[in-house]
């Protein structure tokens, strides 16, 4: 079973619901951002780079830009141009939220801070899951990102903990290695049984991530997740989208995802 985060009991605790659904709000907002610009080659972090209506190309101003109120606001229409803006950027941002309140709630974590580690990671995986569905394609700089925070929160436990550090570089920095090897091999050995690509690069890189987020412990599970929800993935894509070849990643990110949650024996 989960741990359940004991702050949720107290009248703090709902104080900080609030703050972290909020905070899921706005990152599914950021996330929506990524989603559009990534693949035109715009960075993820792109000060210069105004948000701005995707048909008459008008600047987009603060009222424009409150996550979920402003497209219940404006009746799901751009202000300037009336053009109809797609529901997924409200389904992102509400799903983003309830994202950010499962991390407050499920999230094994000693401290709040790294319950917010998690959740700073929570942007960067709804964009890679939508950005592979859309594309088929895993952005380095994302993944990038989410490898990064692991090293942050593993830092961090380290510091928590100054006499597990060596256990937990061998967990996590092992893990990390182990699992990318594994799903080298596997890419390596289906495509040639295949004679086609089995697993992309950017599925054996977030399979590092997992591994280092995740550690050793949680090889086994993580697979056969991984495994199911790619079987279930790839049998709606091919009834929706009648193509044989779909994207695995999305169900690596939904696996590693649920496993982070519930906290296995050994996630950071």
């Amino acid at each position: 079973m989960p741990n359940v985060n004991p702050l949720v009991l107290g009248d703090f605790g709902v104080l900080l619901l609030v703050v972290f659904a909020l905070l899921g709000l706005i990152m599914g907002s950021f996330s929506s951002a990524m989603i559009h610009r990534l693949p035109s080659g715009v960075g993820v972090f792109s000060p210069g780079q105004r948000s701005a209506c995707p048909y008459c190309n008008h600047t987009l101003g603060v009222r424009d830009l409150i996550p979920l109120f402003s497209w219940l606001f404006s009746r799901g229409r751009c202000r300037y141009c009336s053009a109809s803006i797609p529901a997924l950027y409200p389904f992102l941002e509400l799903s983003a939220a309830l994202l950010a309140i499962s991390i407050f709630i499920f999230c094994p974590a000693k401290d709040m801070m790294q319950s917010f580690i998690v959740l700073a990671m929570l942007p960067f995986l709804l964009a890679l899951l939508m950005i592979d569905i859309r594309h088929k394609t895993l952005p380095n700089i994302l993944v990038a990102i989410i490898f990064m925070l692991g090293l942050t929160s593993l830092a961090y436990q380290v510091y928590l903990e100054p006499g597990t550090m060596k256990g937990r570089i061998v967990e996590h920095l092992g893990g990390a290695l182990v699992y990318m090897t594994l799903a080298w091999l596997l890419a390596a050995g289906m495509t040639k049984i295949l004679k086609k690509q089995a697993l992309g690069m950017g599925d054996v890189k977030f399979f590092a991530v997992a591994g280092l987020w995740l550690g050793l412990g949680d090889l086994g599970i993580f697979c056969i997740l991984g495994g199911i929800f790619g079987v279930l993935f790839g049998v709606a894509w091919q009834k929706i989208k009648n193509e044989a070849l779909f994207p695995f990643g999305p169900a690596l990110i939904v696996s590693f995802f649920i496993l982070l949650l519930m906290g296995g024996s050994h996630s950071l």
